[in-house]
């Protein structure tokens, strides 16, 4: 046995992989519960952040309405596009129709309210037995053979 390779016994157990450079992957486990866990922690971070501006006399539409810098957008309009980019992508990966929100929100609670109903509408896309087959290839993502896309 190699001396560099003694430090790694299993390597010797396990069978080769019939491809080597191809991994079989649900597109759900990759963008439903990630997104879950995304807008989940959103939301409570904008418990807190609701808190902070009560415990500290601040109006909330200020700190909605802030930028982190000159060029960003505002915190609300940021929010806006996270819930739009889980509920785009989700549908997209399933071929489903995509539902749309007024942009209007103002406040923490109508905040709360869209990432709630995007959380719900993500949710309701279940995993099903397709996978893709992702190989690679010239590019990190680069795929020469699809099974199915979501």
């Amino acid at each position: 046995m190699p001396p560099t390779l003694a430090k790694f016994p299993l390597l010797y157990v396990l069978p080769p992989a019939k491809d080597p450079h191809s991994m079989t992957i649900s597109m759900y486990k990759i963008s439903v519960p990630i997104f879950v866990q995304f807008l989940t922690s959103t939301s409570t971070v904008l418990d807190k952040a609701a808190a902070h501006c009560e415990a500290k006399k601040i109006e909330p539409a200020t700190l909605l309405n802030m930028r982190l810098f000159p060029d960003m957008f505002p915190l609300v309009r940021q929010l806006r596009a996270v819930t739009d980019h889980a509920i785009s992508g989700t549908a997209r990966l399933a071929g489903a129709e995509l539902i749309t929100f007024p942009n209007t929100e103002a406040t923490f609670p109508e905040v709360k309210d869209r990432i709630a109903k995007a959380i719900d509408f993500v949710k309701t896309f279940k995993r099903r037995q397709r996978t893709t087959l992702w190989r690679a290839g010239s590019g990190p993502f680069s795929t020469s053979s699809t099974r199915t896309a979501f």
